[in-house]
């Protein structure tokens, strides 16, 4: 797909972007509680891949990358699933992580 909840395009209805000042601005200086939006969760029920805080990745070779847009973002491409970005590593105000256990 091209973003977590399926094909169809960005809005702000599925994810929590462009908050601080652009499309869904709300003049935001944080991001939005979790699940929010359910519009964008994932099939498998998963929410905010994509919005809200970007994701620190580990690519290839290593290499730090973040993934999924955050609320600070107003261009769409940043939310597609196969856009990372390289990273300095230095710490930011919308950069996040994930913690996936099996269950």
């Amino acid at each position: 797909n091209r973003y977590p909840w399926g094909p169809t395009w960005v809005a702000c209805l599925r994810l929590a972007f462009g908050l601080a000042d652009g499309p869904c601005g709300s003049g935001a200086a944080r991001p939005d509680l979790v699940g929010m939006r359910p519009a964008g969760a994932t099939p498998e029920g998963v929410f905010d891949l994509a919005g809200n805080v970007s994701e620190w990745a580990l690519g290839p070779e290593g290499r730090v990358f973040i993934r999924g847009g955050s609320f600070r973002d107003i261009a769409a491409n940043r939310f597609r699933t196969w856009s990372p970005l390289a990273h300095s590593g230095q710490a930011t105000g919308d950069v996040g992580f994930r913690c996936v256990y099996p269950r």
